[in-house]
């Protein structure tokens, strides 16, 4: 889990602090080609969270957002998430609030509740470049 993760609402100084830390280590891992870095975030933040950290990713360039996932639960007996068609309204609105924010201008990774070829081609209509 992230050090924001745990958070009530992101904070933009938070984020870009994180991520500006994490683009000068992957710097420093390779002369060559450097690694990519890609910030995954939930399905399930507010539209000011998308705002932030859609803002913020600009800034530092980073790689690419992946967006959605399986949402963690708090029953202790759980190994995983909530995830599959349970979630696909919300990955996809996630999806469209973050490509409108970024204006297509960084690479979206969308994932949560795709089930079918159908699922694939509608979010990449919604701007995913990768699914």
């Amino acid at each position: 889990m992230s050090e924001f993760a745990k958070q009530d609402n992101i904070e933009n100084e938070d984020i870009k602090f994180f991520l500006e830390k994490n683009y000068v280590r992957r710097s420093l891992l390779s002369n060559n080609i450097p690694p990519q870095l890609f910030l995954k975030v939930d399905s399930f933040l507010s539209d000011k969270d998308y705002e932030i950290i859609s803002k913020v990713s600009l800034e530092t360039k980073i790689d690419g957002i992946i967006i959605g996932g399986c949402v963690p639960t708090d029953l202790k007996e759980s190994k995983g998430g909530i995830g599959g068609s349970l979630i696909k309204d919300q990955a996809m609105k996630s999806l469209k609030t973050v490509y409108w924010e970024t204006k297509g201008r960084i690479p979206l990774v969308s994932s949560g509740g795709i089930m079918t070829g159908e699922d694939v081609y509608e979010r990449i209509e919604a701007g995913a470049t990768l699914v």
